[in-house]
């Protein structure tokens, strides 16, 4: 008789369960497991089956499934106030993180997460989330890496997003009209309102819905400043931004005119003769300040070198009263040497801007030579006994002693020839140095700048033309710079900066005076 083997001794192979309930295994904690390879349990701890390998216990997971979320299209408000999706699901348990990913698959991991259950997880949607990227995906990760996810889980409704900056968005005068908007943008293209949340505007204007702001500006004493925060609302998202204007009396100083380019209104204060520049508040404006040309160059002389001029299209102008004095152009005789234009000079005392009076141009009386000046433009030489021209010494930076402007100052060189011809050479001008080698170009004046500041293009600071033996010859610098009439130079054209003409004669030849200089204003209405 075959004796009875011990059961714990008894062994299958190749088992089949023929059964429909399922087969039991081994069930247990984490504390409870075994040490053998190829062993396979359920723990009970975690909830999941688990194998082991050569040295550890591996869980047997399933793939997260996400079905859907509890809102489609959250707004940026309840975003900054803390919001939670809940998302549903199954195959959901501990360890598993939820990430918002972006069209361009920018990821946000939310950090809060709750797993409610194996059907629902709870997961905070990040602050910081772009509102720019929708839609989102929402992807569930499991601790062991697998994952679920729903396309196009969500938008979001995002504020409204302003271009306009902050601070001031207009300077104006007392009785002008006003007509400047307020912008800001939706994400999603959704319309958006306008209101004054706090604050007010200045006495006499108001703001439209759609973000107009217009009216006529009140009268103030000095200058005053509104301070308003305005509400742009999209649905139910709203965005605060603070804002100002600034209202200030009438400026007031020289010949004042107005004109429009390119549906801009500007006002132009011109000064041809020294005066005060009456400004109400801290702004930017565009200015020229031209200097006096240097004359020209007695007996068979040299042209008289340009006024310095600069010209900047956006200076910080500070309130208060501003000098403005204009350098007178420089004379001459029939003997001795001419003189140079003045400076033109714009300031408040304590910021000052200055344009260099124009260089004189070389003078030859009979075999004397008296060399030329130099200036904002240099002078021109007399070739007569080669007698050179003058450098220019207007910075091309510009400073007020407080700020520098880079590239706002213009001067150049007095011509310098050879004997050849027995002619002078032309003094240099904001434009250009005379460079031309041919007669009888050589003896023209260095060209001009032109410059649109009172809404018409205009040459201002050209160079005056050397003596020359030819009177049919006239300069060719755009008419303003001095010319010769075949034995004296003619004048630079007043408040242009221009050089005067040349002489031509050894001994009676008198050389022109120089243009005296102007400054011109210009700001925004």
């Amino acid at each position: 008789m075959t004796k009875a083997r011990d059961i714990a001794d008894f062994k299958f192979e190749n088992i089949t369960d023929t059964g429909t309930e399922g087969t039991k295994v081994a069930s247990g904690t984490t504390a409870q497991r075994g040490s053998t390879a190829g062993q396979f349990r359920f723990n009970s701890t975690t909830g999941k089956f688990e194998g082991r390998n050569n040295s550890s216990f591996v869980s047997i997971e399933v793939s997260p499934i996400v079905s859907s979320v509890n809102n489609t299209n959250i707004t940026q408000a309840q975003i900054d106030a803390g919001f939670d999706l809940v998302i549903t699901g199954n195959n959901f348990s501990s360890g598993d993180t939820v990430k918002f990913i972006a069209n361009d698959d920018t990821e946000f991991t939310s950090p809060t997460t709750t797993i409610n259950s194996a059907t629902q997880i709870t997961a905070r949607v990040n602050s910081t989330i772009d509102p720019t990227k929708e839609p989102y995906k929402v992807q569930v990760v499991s601790a062991g890496g697998l994952t679920g996810i729903l396309n196009n889980a969500f938008n979001i409704d995002a504020k409204p997003v302003y271009t306009t900056a902050s601070g001031n968005i207009l300077n104006t005068f007392e009785g002008s009209s006003v007509n400047t908007s307020i912008v800001a943008t939706d994400p999603e293209s959704d319309a958006i309102t306008y209101a004054i949340q706090s604050g007010s505007l200045p006495t006499g204007l108001s703001l439209s819905s759609a973000g107009a702001i217009t009216g006529t500006a009140p009268n103030v004493t000095g200058s005053a400043t509104s301070n308003f925060t305005i509400r742009a609302t999209s649905g139910t998202n709203t965005t605060d931004r603070a804002f100002n204007i600034v209202v200030g009396d009438q400026p007031t100083g020289g010949t004042i005119s107005t004109y429009s380019s390119g549906g801009v209104n500007y006002r132009v204060h011109s000064f041809t003769s020294n005066g005060s520049f009456v400004f109400p508040m801290d702004s930017t404006i565009s200015i020229l300040i031209v200097a006096g040309g240097g004359s020209g160059g007695a007996g068979t002389g040299g042209g008289g070198g340009a006024g310095g001029l600069i010209y900047i299209p956006s200076y910080n102008i500070v309130a208060g009263t501003w000098t403005c004095t204009i350098g007178a152009g420089g004379t001459n005789d029939a003997t001795g040497t001419g003189t140079g234009g003045d400076n033109s000079v714009f300031t408040n005392s304590t910021r000052t801007l200055t344009a260099l009076g124009g260089g004189f141009g070389a003078s030859t009386e009979s075999s004397t030579n008296y060399p030329s000046g130099s200036g904002g433009s240099g002078g021109g030489g007399t070739e007569y006994y080669s007698v050179a021209g003058s450098p220019a010494t207007q910075p091309a930076n510009t400073s007020d002693g407080v700020n520098t402007y880079n590239g706002t100052g213009f001067g150049n060189d007095g011509g310098t020839g050879t004997n050849a011809s027995n002619e002078s050479w032309g003094g240099g001008g904001a434009g250009a140095s005379p460079t031309s080698p041919s007669r009888p170009l050589f003896s023209y004046g260095g060209a001009g700048k032109q410059i649109d500041i009172t809404g018409t293009n205009t040459y201002y600071a050209a160079g005056g033309q050397g003596g020359n033996g030819d009177s049919s010859i006239q300069n060719s610098t755009n008419s303003i710079g001095g010319s010769h009439d075949g034995t004296s130079g003619t004048n630079g054209v007043a408040n242009t900066g221009s050089g005067g003409g040349g002489g031509w004669s050894h001994g009676s030849g008198v050389g022109g005076n120089g243009g005296s200089g102007i400054i011109i204003i210009r700001y925004v209405l």
